[in-house]
Formats: structure tokens, sequence, C-alpha cells
């Protein structure tokens, strides 16, 4: 049951997951050659490497590149994702057989998906949320076949292929892009996707010569929530700050992550610093005047702000994604120091 997709279709989609995901993938065929790259330039080239074989019904098992082309006699035949972590071993999740390729949610081509990911935490994350059933026995006489997986054991999704197309997966790689970049608790993004985004955005407007600006607002004297109320209206509280928050910015390219604790990071591409101060002041009075039902209880917060701006000059050093936080987070300990519940910028 394998698929025989051309180059140019493993190219297309390896550029959609990459696109979508920010990860780097690359498909080989059976000899281990490159023969799809998001980046273009590892094209024919032959990947080396030792895989991580995890199958469905067996222990995992690290081997070397030549002992997994030998393995799909001794495993159950199916389907493999493989994922590796830039500079250590491959890890190969599902179940291992021929070296079919497998995308995090679907094949693609004839050969393996490799996608190389920037940290162990996220190889652990896919290795812990991902875990391939298998494949339907039968084949439908216009060449359709299912791959069925399981995410978070407990989603089960069935993607089907018809002539190389399958419009589900812009659905699915949506999906695993918010089980590894979305905080759990409060639906805003997480600081894994701050450290991946942050430095694109600032690239990208310095490029356009844009201005952007960063928001980091934390809620006021938020373990007095916790102490009397308890942790779980206190998490009911951030979601709910988190909701506040969101509803402030409008446009698309403006996103909000959880930086950590009862703390958020807002970027806002393309902002001033007057513009930045405007949203701001507009999340603090928005916070300020919100009444938050917890069961019985009516809870009062107020949340403090810190906004840093940058603006693209030929005479001004560039500042990366660090000092930007330094300077927002900054601004956000003068606004405790003069008091709480204001902004400072």
């Amino acid at each position: 049951m394998v698929i025989k997709l051309s180059d140019a279709v493993a190219q297309k989609i390896v550029e959609l997951i990459h696109k979508q995901s920010g990860f780097d993938v690359i498909v080989c065929d059976n000899t281990g050659t490159i023969i799809a790259d998001s980046e273009q330039v590892r094209i024919g080239q032959k990947h080396k490497g030792s895989y991580q074989i995890l199958t469905s019904d067996k222990d995992s098992a690290v081997i070397t590149a030549q002992e997994a082309e030998e393995s799909k006699g001794r495993v159950k035949e199916g389907v493999s994702i493989a994922i590796e972590a830039e500079g250590a071993k491959i890890g190969t999740f599902g179940i291992a057989g021929p070296l079919e390729v497998v995308p995090p949610v679907a094949r693609i081509a004839a050969g393996m998906i490799i996608m190389m990911l920037r940290d162990e935490e996220l190889k652990d994350f896919i290795r812990n949320q991902v875990r391939v059933l298998g494949t339907s026995v039968d084949q439908a006489a216009n060449g359709e076949f299912d791959i069925v997986f399981e995410l978070l054991k407990n989603t089960t999704e069935s993607i089907t292929f018809e002539n190389g197309n399958c419009p589900e997966i812009y659905k699915l790689i949506d999906k695993m892009s918010n089980l590894a970049f979305k905080d759990t608790l409060t639906g805003t993004y997480n600081r894994r996707y701050i450290d991946q985004k942050l430095p694109v955005d600032i690239i990208s407007t310095s490029l356009s010569e844009q201005s952007l600006s960063i928001i980091i607002a934390d809620i006021d004297f938020f373990k007095n929530v916790n102490d009397t109320h308890g942790h779980v209206a206190g998490d009911h509280t951030l979601k709910a700050v988190a909701d506040i928050l969101s509803g402030c910015i409008q446009r698309e390219s403006d996103w909000i992550s959880r930086y950590g604790g009862e703390e958020f990071l807002i970027c806002l591409p393309g902002a001033g610093l007057k513009r930045a101060v405007e949203i701001a002041e507009h999340m603090r009075s928005s916070v300020e005047n919100s009444e938050i039902v917890y069961g019985e209880c009516s809870i009062k917060i107020t949340a403090s702000l810190g906004v840093c701006s940058i603006k693209p000059s030929s005479r001004a050093p560039r500042i990366n994604a660090e000092k930007l936080i330094e300077c927002a987070d900054n601004k956000l300990y003068v606004a405790k120091h003069k008091g709480r519940n204001r902004v400072e910028a």
C-alpha cells in the first residue's frame, strides 16, 4: 500500500507542513536520498543518522539506519513517522515497516518523512501526542485509503488520499500546531510559540521598515486570588484574563501568549509605541472594570503592563527578541513599583 507521488507533490506538501508548523522537513526515498526539502537546499543529498523505532505493539529500540531497513521484516508492516532534533538521533514513531512516508499526520510519498525539530522538548511532545494506529486493510478501487491515527489518546481521526491530494491535511496540521504551541489552560499561545514567532516578526517588520511593539501584562496580587479562593478559582481567573486581553486585539497579525505564571506577552507587528500604549491602556481598563465570577465569588483584579516598541533605523543597532522582552519586562517592573494597575512604556 505505497502511494506513488511525484517528487514535486512531495515538495509541495513539505513546504505546506513547514509553512503551517514551522518545522524543518525533508523526505527521503528508500535509499536515504532526500527527494523533498523545506529549505530546498538538500535535495539529492544522502541523509545519515540513527533511528529510534517505536511500534504500537513493541518497546522502543535505538538502531542504525541499516538496522532500520532490516527491521522491516521483523515488525508489523504499516506506516512510520520519523522525527529528529537537530544534531540528535531521529525518532520514528508509529508502526515500523516498509519505509513509506508519513508527515506528522499523513503519508505523502514513497520514502520516509523526517522532521528536524528545534529541541528535545518538542520531540518529546510529538512522541507523547501522536500514535499511528494503522492503515485500512482494504484499498478502494479509485486509489483511496485511510490512515488512522490518534492524538492525545482520545481523538481518532481518519484522512483520505485521492490521486495524491489530501484536503484534510490542512486541518490536521493546524491541530498539530495548536497542540504544540497552545497553552492548554488559557487557550493562548505558549512560551515555545514566543521563542519561535517573535524573532520572525522582528525580522519581517524590520525588512518592511515597520515598527513592532510588545506588551507584557501581569495580574496584580494574583497570589491573593489563589490564597483566598483556591487554585481552581485562580485557573478560572487566568482564563478569564486571557479572554479579556485577547478581546482587546483585533488584527490577524497580532497575537498573545502566556509568558509564564500570571504573565502574558502580546505582540503587535506594525504598531508603533503610541498605538501600543493605547492598546495596553485599553487592556488595563478592561481588566480593572471586569467582574470575574467563580461559583458564588466575585473576583476583582487589576493588571500592570509594560510596553516596548522598536522601529528600524540604519543608525540604531538591531534589537533581538531577548532584548525586546527585557525592555518590556523592565517597564512592567516600573509599573509595579509605581503602584500597579498602570501602563509604563
